[in-house]
């Protein structure tokens, strides 16, 4: 895959991590960048890019009682999401993606298809390895099968991502322009977009992941801005306005649509 189109291939703290979120101003947001100068550099992709962001788009799963919503929005203690991840609506890599939460500790797995396998998944819940590995089906369909998990939501959000210098891999990133969209269509691409802002407290997220020990810089850095974790989840805050702008009932309506339409199919 060509790194322009693949920006998750410089993330060197995918499969376990520890997560740590932050809320900024964009006063404190430049000021962290500042410090970071001298400890960190912008990730290839971010670097290439002229303002220094990226797109990151997400399409949610949950059952149709929005129970992985519920379960984070409770604080269970071990819980996943399941969603598709790319960084572009035209052609580019798709992700399967379970994000697995254990007590502080993050573990994610991914597998990687095309868009159009992406599309025969959404629509008719047709997994695109399900001929190929028989009933040695991947975790992602697995856990959409128990759960009854069925495309929900689109979330999608600017990126800017810094890894550190230093032998402990870190990786932070500033997250802006948080924004949902209920699906009209099931597929990858969403022929009539509505998106709505999706309040997090604050105009930037700062996500800290590391795989190990949290470097002494780091600790410095935290205390110096002073920053305080807080637990914000884009998917849930996005479920929370779906509820509170009155648009539950769209959502859960085409998510029944969905349910109905892929009665013949593989997964759901």
């Amino acid at each position: 895959m060509s790194g322009t189109k693949d920006p998750s291939r410089f993330d060197t703290t995918l499969t376990s991590r520890y997560e740590c979120k932050y809320l900024l101003d964009e006063n404190t947001a430049r000021s962290i960048r500042r410090y970071l100068g001298a400890h960190a550099e912008l990730d290839p992709f971010s670097g290439r890019q002229e303002d220094h962001r990226y797109r990151v788009l997400s399409l949610y799963l949950d059952s149709p009682s929005l129970r992985l919503y519920r379960d984070t929005a409770q604080g269970v203690r071990n819980r996943f999401k399941l969603r598709l991840r790319y960084y572009s609506e035209g052609d580019g890599p798709v992700f399967f993606e379970v994000k697995k939460r254990s007590d502080v500790i993050v573990r994610k797995s991914r597998e990687l298809v095309t868009g159009k396998q992406a599309d025969e998944f959404l629509i008719h819940g047709r997994h695109p390895w399900h001929e190929a590995r028989g009933h040695d089906l991947s975790e992602f369909i697995e856990r959409c099968r128990s759960s009854g998990a069925l495309p929900a939501l689109r979330l999608r959000y600017w990126r800017e991502a810094w890894e550190s210098r230093g032998v402990d891999p870190v990786r932070i990133t500033f997250d802006t322009g948080v924004e949902h969209c209920i699906l009209s269509d099931a597929g990858l691409t969403e022929s009539r977009p509505e998106w709505f802002a999706t309040p997090v407290g604050a105009p930037v997220i700062l996500e800290v992941k590391f795989t190990d020990l949290r470097p002494r810089w780091l600790d410095q850095m935290l205390q110096l801005f002073q920053l305080d974790k807080v637990s914000v989840a884009k998917y849930a805050e996005s479920i929370e306005q779906v509820r509170r702008s009155g648009r539950l009932g769209i959502l859960e309506s085409r998510m029944a649509v969905t349910r109905h339409s892929r009665r013949g199919g593989r997964v759901a």
